[in-house]
């Protein structure tokens, strides 16, 4: 399959996760499982997205019109599986999605057999598709794993995320966790947005950028020096609630100390990291727009280059900078949901 057709569909399916465990406002977890099965020739590679959200109205599904892409590659029916339930239902709902249909056709949603809850309390929903994957399913799998470590920077704290691994080999089953979120790493409810923003960049900076598993040690001693800026701003001022969206900037600077650590190397070059309601931005050039366009001289810096990197990230390279790391978080998003049902 189209390498991009699988990590828009991964893409989207987390985004409607996330928003519908933003709506429950109470902790939930996010799941995410891939599954390679290396019987067969291409591997079959399994995705499956699960939340403890809200239930889906299904809407959102029904609104994914990626038809196009999906008929160009034969190879897979387009056969979308959704689970979900509401808190008050009774039953747990079955669907499945042909995503070879145009958005809302009555051919592309076939409701299945219920499942009755036995007085079960929860809410949540499951989307999962198979593929016979011809590219490397290998490199999907260490994308995803950046992609999910971005999103753990938002630091969103009614969310828990985790994401699995299973390989089949013959009769070998081979299971990973490759990332799992515990109460004890996730955000207090008690923190702002902002706050949650600023705790999640700090984590980052001090685990160089999510290359270590655990904060650096010698960072970690120079946490007091940090010096962070923040700021916040909204269009709620042109009196429209239902869209109103908020813009949060977090920046990190580590000055050069007389100590040797991490921090003290001189780096000529920031990190930009830009996520839009709660995920990763994949076009930047609206981002780059921006902070180019700010009159850093005013601040002490002068702007040598800028470029956008394959990751996802924006790089700024300074013509000279006394600090020793500068990091720069921008999130963008829709302060009340559900806006898109």
């Amino acid at each position: 399959m189209e390498i991009s057709l699988v990590r828009n569909l991964f893409r989207t399916l987390i985004f409607h996760s996330i928003q519908r465990c933003r709506s429950a406002e109470t902790l939930c977890r996010l799941s995410i499982y891939l599954k390679i099965h290396h019987g067969f020739s291409p591997p079959l590679f399994g995705i499956s997205i699960s939340d403890t959200g809200v239930g889906s109205s299904l809407e959102e599904f029904q609104r994914l019109d990626i038809s196009t892409l999906v008929n160009s590659f034969p190879k897979w029916d387009g056969k979308l599986s959704i689970t979900t339930t509401g808190i008050n239902d009774k039953e747990i709902q079955h669907f499945c999605l042909n995503l070879r249909e145009a958005p809302f056709s009555k051919d592309s949603l076939v409701k299945l057999p219920s499942t009755l809850k036995n007085g079960g309390l929860f809410s949540g929903t499951e989307a999962n598709f198979a593929i016979e994957e011809e590219t490397n399913c290998e490199d999907f799998v260490l994308w995803a794993v950046d992609f999910v470590r971005k999103m753990l920077i938002l630091k969103n704290p009614n969310i828990l995320f985790g994401l699995s691994l299973e390989q089949i080999k013959g009769q070998e089953l081979k299971r990973e966790r490759l990332i799992h979120e515990n109460d004890e790493s996730h955000a207090p409810f008690t923190l702002s947005s902002i706050e949650c923003l600023s705790f999640g960049l700090k984590e980052f900076s001090l685990k160089h950028g999510f290359d270590l598993n655990k904060e650096c040690e010698n960072c970690s001693l120079k946490r007091e020096v940090l010096i962070e800026g923040k700021g916040v701003t909204s269009n709620s001022e042109r009196n429209r609630i239902k869209d109103r969206i908020r813009v949060e900037v977090v920046i990190l600077i580590a000055p050069i100390t007389s100590h040797h650590s991490c921090w003290s190397l001189n780096s000529p070059t920031t990190q930009v990291l830009c996520f839009e309601d709660y995920m990763p931005v994949i076009k930047l050039e609206s981002c780059l727009d921006v902070v180019t366009s700010i009159d850093w001289q005013f601040y002490g810096l002068k702007l040598k280059n800028s470029l956008i990197q394959k990751e996802g990230k924006i790089i700024l390279e300074w013509d000279f900078t006394s600090l020793a790391r500068m990091d720069i978080v921008i999130h963008c998003y829709h302060k009340s949901y559900p806006y898109f049902f």
